[in-house]
């Protein structure tokens, strides 16, 4: 160990505390999804420090303190004046490609703390995936789409399930029969799909290799008959029963829409009111509650019952749409101001 250390944080002035060899590492070129561990020697000086938690710039990190003789440094525990070891990082770079940054703030007490770790590497990708990113096309959410994906490595391998999923994509192919250097499955955009919107994540696979297989995924989900917000109507304050938000939108992108029944559950006396855009085609929705609506949290569902005519087919359809809101009364507000 090289008996020259860096000093970091308030006591860097003084060369005492915690004080690390190098405080920036760069790892080089390594393969997505590998974990490496990444050692930073230090040593205290002059005084004692304890460490009571780490920050980092990414989830993927664990990290642990060991002084020379392999004794562990538990956070909050007192790390002695004189002690050398070294701090040992495990990076998981799962996900990540291209140049991929990370740094590690420890924070706690004593002379060179808090401190700043930085560390970085080039990460290629040991599996090759087709199309790089899966996109379905712009789909309303009763049509169900799929996508065929090629995975090859450098050596034969098998997928076998799935690590991590996206809410709403299925994966058809799992476990593969038999080791290859190209392996191939479809991922499906499901159908029923209530919220519209665009969604972006990935579906990450365990393979009979040391590395995972990730697949990025973006779509946007657009029904023919749409309502905004599609399920969440936020109403904020409500005054003596007034609604200070914008209307509800209801609409059919194409075809005819009817809107055959409305009921409102979760608040006794609330009713909706329809106002008629474009005939037989956009609706504004406005939510019409009690005067004398009791003070406190509000909430509940908008239940619709709709008819759909497009290419000649009809179809009835329900949506529900719940509300929050916080009632208040102007009597009440108008005695606070007193």
């Amino acid at each position: 160990m090289l008996g020259l250390f860096a000093g970091c944080g308030s006591g860097a002035e003084a060369a005492a505390g915690l004080l690390f060899e190098e405080l920036r590492q760069d790892l080089g070129v390594m393969t997505s999804g590998e974990q490496r561990e990444v050692r930073f020697a230090f040593e205290v000086q002059g005084a004692p420090v304890v460490i009571h938690r780490f920050e980092a710039s990414c989830g993927c990190i664990e990290l642990e303190l060991l002084g020379e003789g392999g004794q562990r440094f538990d956070f909050g525990q007192q790390i002695p004046e004189g002690t050398r070891g070294e701090l040992r990082a495990l990076w998981d770079t799962s996900g990540f490609l291209g140049v991929r940054k990370s740094q590690l703030r420890l924070l706690g007490e004593g002379p060179g703390l808090p401190a700043t770790l930085h560390f970085q590497g080039e990460l290629e990708p040991w599996f090759e995936i087709e199309p790089a990113v899966v996109r379905f096309e712009t789909a309303g959410s009763e049509q169900e789409l799929s996508a065929e994906v090629v995975v090859r490595g450098p050596e034969p391998f098998r997928l076998l399930d799935i690590l991590a999923g996206l809410a709403g994509v299925r994966v058809e192919g799992l476990p593969s029969a038999e080791p290859a250097l190209e392996q191939r499955l479809r991922l499906v955009r499901e159908a029923g799909m209530a919220e519209e919107g665009r969604r972006a994540g990935f579906v990450q696979l365990r393979t009979d290799q040391e590395y995972a297989a990730t697949i990025p995924i973006e779509f946007t989900v657009e029904s023919l008959v749409y309502t905004r917000p599609a399920l969440k109507y936020l109403l904020r304050e409500v005054v003596d029963g007034r609604v200070e938000v914008d209307p509800l939108e209801l609409g059919a992108r194409e075809g005819e829409l009817e809107l055959r029944d409305v009921q409102v559950e979760g608040v006794a006396g609330a009713a909706v009111k329809v106002e008629t855009l474009e005939e037989g085609r956009r609706y504004a929705l406005r939510l019409v509650l009690p005067p004398d609506l009791a003070s406190g949290p509000v909430r509940g569902t908008i239940h619709l019952l709709l008819a759909h005519r497009n290419a000649g087919r009809e179809s009835l359809l329900q949506r529900e749409i719940q509300f929050f809101g916080l009632a208040t009364s102007s009597t009440n507000s108008e005695s606070q101001e007193r």
